[in-house]
């Protein structure tokens, strides 16, 4: 019965260091994300103590205002111009087969079946354990 159970054992433990891997790098990231837009709120406050002393506080706001804008309209533009680029079909005609789309494996459909296939083996094995004379293997 053990040995039935270390596959399992192995399985938890590998999915646990890679839930485990995924959290640190999570917390990495959103650290350097943290320090990122602090990074860039000081920028900005620089930008603006900068113009400052060349303008008036109130132009000077209204310039970063409007520089900030402008950024963001053309990041929007980019963002846009790439989705529109990007919108081929997920399957390339010539890997689908003629099969229909309906046929096509989804994730959740990979997973189910690789559970399936799973209890199917172990079931076969148990089968065999029972009726060794029917299963010579």
């Amino acid at each position: 019965m053990s040995t039935l159970l270390q596959p399992f054992h192995m399985l938890a433990r590998a999915v646990g260091d890679a839930a485990r891997a995924a959290l640190w790098r999570s917390a990495l990231i959103g650290a350097a994300m943290l320090l990122a837009i602090i990074g860039a709120g000081f920028l900005l406050i620089a930008g603006y103590l900068g113009l400052r002393l060349v303008l008036d506080p109130a132009p000077a706001a209204l310039v970063m205002g409007l520089a900030l804008m402008i950024v963001a309209a053309v990041l929007v533009m980019v963002a846009k111009a790439r989705s529109k680029k990007n919108k081929k079909p997920s399957v390339p005609a010539d890997v689908t087969l003629g099969l229909p789309a309906s046929l096509h494996a989804q994730p959740r459909d990979l997973v189910a079946m690789a559970i399936f296939t799973a209890a199917f083996l172990f079931g076969r094995r148990m089968a065999g354990r029972r009726n060794p004379a029917q299963h010579p293997n």
